[in-house]
């Protein structure tokens, strides 16, 4: 009998540390990334909210139109600035559509996967 009651009382100990060790888990893996940024581009996750995304960290949106994708490429490519929602070049000018239309054509996107990285494309 005294071998019986500590097997049970060693496996329900483990059971319980089990249960401790998934749950704690668990909730630090779903509060440790709630953020990410990509050289200058901010994502947020949210419970209930959905996705949101910023180009210039501030301001988060649920969607960015196409132009708001091009300045915010064309701003970190060329190092100028968001003011407003608009371009301002080192001048304060500021960038027109064509302007950002030429230069995303400059600009070449190369797409990066896990097999790139594992072949030394880097």
């Amino acid at each position: 009998m005294n071998k019986l009651f500590k097997k049970v009382f060693l496996s329900i100990i483990s059971l319980l540390l089990v249960v401790v060790t998934m749950a704690s888990t668990t909730f630090a893996w779903m509060t440790i990334n709630s953020e990410a940024w990509v050289e200058g581009m901010y994502f947020q996750a949210t419970g209930g909210e959905g996705f949101l995304i910023s180009v210039d960290g501030d301001n988060f949106k649920t969607r960015l139109t196409e132009e708001e994708l091009y300045k915010a490429v064309v701003s970190k490519y060329k190092g100028y600035e968001f003011v407003d929602s608009e371009i301002v070049d080192e001048n304060g000018n500021v960038l027109g559509d064509n302007d950002i239309k030429n230069f995303i054509k400059e600009i070449e996107l190369i797409p990066l996967t896990s097999i790139n990285k594992k072949e030394g494309m880097l």
